[in-house]
């Protein structure tokens, strides 16, 4: 027997072995009365066995099996398999022996996979390191419904063990791995609910940091990749961060998801072809091409002769640079996250650690830089140090600038204005609302601006009390510059810019707050089948002749979803909302529930919409029905007739045919689903979080692989080999009927999409409208692109 000499080798599992052996060679089982040491008689012996627990068994081969003897270990384990051939803890560690081993590792999970079937589900587990070895091979192998199988039971069984938190550690670092940044965040927020004094929180915390900011960045698309452009507002609608001028007038403004604004007058700004997707925080320079950006996960942009290129690239782990200042060409100092300030010249990287909080703003002079931050922090640096200094001030510090080391003012929350005249620093409170950023001429006079669109002017000293300057907007701004000529400007959220001159404040660009909900387009550019466009509180934006013009809706509410055709438009919101429009008017119809509607399309003259909690309304001639999806899950989007398909949270796939009954479809995935698109001959198409595409033909749903791990809210297609979906991150990927591509957009947030022959639109934030121009016509679709059959 193999083993036998190692100490303890088979201790567990004698008495079971000496039967074994014992019958294979034939051995008489007849009783036969005890040996007498006394008497020299040779008398029968009547042996007396009993087979030893399982348990035991698998203690002592995983033992080994930890020492590094795996030969003991096989040994251990073979009793058991002639008693229990599928014993499913003993076949996992025999396959983790062989695979350790390199011997048949791969025959050996085969088995298991056999056991597994064949029992439809997980046997108890005598040891919970065995589930999460289990899960760990699983995981590696990209069978995650599998490794899933294991870790919930882990979790199930043992959810306090340390093994349940490395499991889920396990699942955190895997998930990152395959970009699947919402199952990350899932499994780091299940350790801190069930262990949330475990060290591995710490990671868990890290882990999921780094999901959300490359779940939000995503990808840039590839330069030959069809370009969207904005249509509404322009020049565009991403939130704006900060803003740079020059004595010439040229303005340059940067943001949300790289966005980067730059012209000389009000007509003349464009938006420049972004470099990254990184947003960004503050931009700075003695000239116009000698600037430099700087933004989430530490990038640095530099703008020269040639343009835009990246200085220092980002990383999801590195802190957020907030602030920027220059004096020159080739030098720089960025302050953020942490209290780090970066200093770059002569082409060479030096990090400091100014403070011990976030540092907001950095400007200097004449070899002093000062740096404003959190919790009131005031530092400068003299060439040699950081120095903390009183800044009379306890509130979080935004914006900073400043004429001379005797003349810097400094703006925060609470309406905080801070003067250091080179001694000490001074605060007062002005306003009525929290202050971003501050900007003076050579004069003195000075402007700040900050939430609600307030904009604030100093009196003849900066500690005065500060006047409200009538602004024509109630969005939050961010920024503020002027050329020192008379011309100031300012930025803030949703891409809205203002100028003032003469006296007086005027908005150029931007300037809506409501979220673009829904979008529908009929098949030409004749009026009647213009595209429409829902905002969530009623904001409804047509298109016609080329150009977007916006009314509301006469029924106030909170607005989810828009249906549009035949003359008619349905939408649908918040607490039954259900508003219907037939050209002549709208009015709503009374719906008997209290639950939100989030979804809705229109068959023949009848409205079928659907919600929370299961809900499924059905309207014909001002009168609803309400019913529930037996499965209780948050009903998200419907679409088709024949079939009539409704998605929705996980998973959730109902199908009714026509005159038939809902009936639940299984896809295999637990993703929340939230669009919908159902063309001819039933196949379908839905897409939901974590970048979910599934396939359906022959009554059967597929995964499909599209390269996007963000969120996915809409989809709208001309056919099946013809599709686009949208992401929440502002993200577009197209279907040609081979595979899904990615495709170029300016935006930051979409929430759906629509097309017609004039082209495809995608609505978002900010009353955000980006357009694809028609491309040539898509290749026919494949019979199951990308698909595999669900496990």
């Amino acid at each position: 027997m193999m083993g036998v000499s190692y100490e303890g080798g088979l201790r567990a599992s004698g008495r079971l072995m000496t039967l074994l052996l014992c019958a294979q060679a034939a051995c008489s089982t007849a009783p036969q009365p005890p040996t007498s040491h006394s008497s020299p008689a040779v008398q029968s012996t009547t042996y007396v066995t009993q087979e030893p627990e399982a348990k035991t068994i698998i203690e002592g081969a995983a033992e080994a099996l930890g020492r590094g003897l795996l030969q003991v270990a096989e040994t251990r384990l073979a009793p058991l398999f002639i008693v229990e051939p599928d014993h499913l803890e003993g076949r996992v560690l025999a396959a983790m022996i062989r695979q350790k081993s390199g011997q048949g590792g791969r025959a050996a999970w085969q088995h298991v996979e056999q056991v597994i079937v064949i029992k439809g589900k997980l046997a108890p587990f005598v040891r919970r390191e065995t589930l999460l070895s289990a899960a760990h091979h699983y995981l590696a192998a990209g069978t995650r419904g599998r490794a899933e199988l294991f870790l919930e039971e882990l979790w199930r069984r043992f959810p306090r063990s340390d093994a349940a938190a490395q499991g889920q550690l396990l699942v955190a670092h895997q998930s990152q791995h395959d970009q699947r940044w919402a199952d990350v965040r899932d499994a780091c927020r299940e350790l801190a609910r069930v262990q949330p004094k475990h060290p591995g929180n710490a990671r868990c915390k890290a882990l999921s940091v780094v999901a959300d900011r490359l779940e939000r960045v995503g990808q840039l698309a590839s330069e030959r990749a069809p370009r969207w452009r904005w249509e509404h507002p322009t020049p565009q609608a991403n939130d704006l961060e900060a803003l740079w001028m020059d004595r010439q007038g040229m303005v340059v403004a940067v943001g949300e998801a790289g966005t980067i604004i730059e012209g000389r007058r009000a007509g003349g700004l464009r938006w420049v072809p972004r470099v990254t997707r990184w947003s960004l925080r503050a931009v700075a320079g003695a000239r116009l091409h000698a600037l430099y950006a700087v933004g989430d996960g530490g990038i640095v942009l530099a703008r020269d002769e040639k343009g835009w290129r990246v200085l220092r690239a980002p990383r999801p782990q590195a802190a957020d640079l907030h602030g920027v200042w220059s004096p020159r060409a080739g030098e720089l100092w960025a302050v953020g996250e942490g209290g780090v300030a970066l200093h770059f010249h002569a082409g060479r990287w030096k990090e400091h650690q100014a403070a011990q909080v976030t540092l907001n703003g950095v400007w200097g002079v004449a070899g002093k830089v000062f740096a404003v931050g959190d919790e009131g922090t005031l530092a400068t640096f003299d060439g040699a140090s950081w120095m903390k200094r009183s800044s009379d001030a306890y509130e979080h510090l935004r914006g900073i600038f400043g004429r001379g080391q005797d003349r810097v003012l400094v703006v925060g929350d609470r309406r905080t204005v801070v003067f250091f005249n080179g001694k000490k620093a001074e605060e007062s409170v002005q306003g009525l609302a929290d202050l971003r950023d501050v900007w003076f001429d050579k004069k003195g006079q000075a402007w700040a601006v900050g939430g609600g669109g307030q904009i604030l002017r100093s009196g003849r000293r900066p500690l005065d009390t500060w006047r409200t300057e009538r602004s024509p907007t109630a969005i939050e701004l961010r920024a503020i510059a002027g050329d020192g000529r008379g011309r100031i400007m300012a930025v803030g959220v949703g891409g809205t810019i203002l100028e003032r001159r003469g006296g007086r404040w005027r908005l150029l660009a931007g300037g809506v707050s409501q979220v673009m909900v829904d979008v529908s387009c009929g098949g030409s550019e004749r009026l009647s089948a213009a595209c429409l466009a829902l905002g969530s509180r009623g904001r409804l934006l047509t298109r016609s002749r080329g150009a977007w013009r916006a009314t509301h809706l006469p029924v106030v509410g909170d607005y989810h979803a828009l249906w549009r055709g035949k003359g008619r438009v349905v939408a649908v919101g918040a607490r039954g909302l259900l508003v219907v429009g037939d050209g002549r008017g709208f009015r709503k119809v009374d719906v008997p529930t209290q639950d939100d509607l989030f979804g809705v399309t229109v068959c023949g003259d009848k409205i079928i919409a659907v919600g929370s909690r299961g809900l499924i309304v059905e309207a014909k001639d001002g009168k609803a029905r309400v019913s529930r999806a037996p499965t209780g899950h948050v009903l998200r989007a419907v679409a088709g007739c024949s079939p009539v398909v409704v998605v929705g949270g996980r998973g959730t796939i109902l199908v009714r045919s026509k005159g038939g009954s809902w009936s639940r479809e299984r896809t295999g995935s637990l993703r929340d689903l939230s669009g919908v698109w159902v063309g001819k001959r039933g196949v379908a198409y839905a897409v939901g979080s974590g970048g979910t595409i599934l396939r359906r033909g022959a009554r059967r749903w597929w995964p499909m692989k599209a390269g996007l791990s963000q969120p996915l809210l809409g989809i709208w297609g001309r056919s099946a080999g013809d599709l686009f979906a949208v992401a929440r991150y502002g993200q577009v990927v197209h279907f040609d009927g081979k595979g899904w591509r990615q495709q170029r957009s300016p935006a930051a947030c979409l929430t759906a999409v629509s097309g017609n022959s004039e082209g495809v639109w995608g609505v978002g934030c900010n009353g955000g409208v980006i357009h694809l121009k028609p491309q040539r016509k898509p290749q026919s679709v494949a019979a199951r692109p990308e698909a595999t059959a669900p496990r």
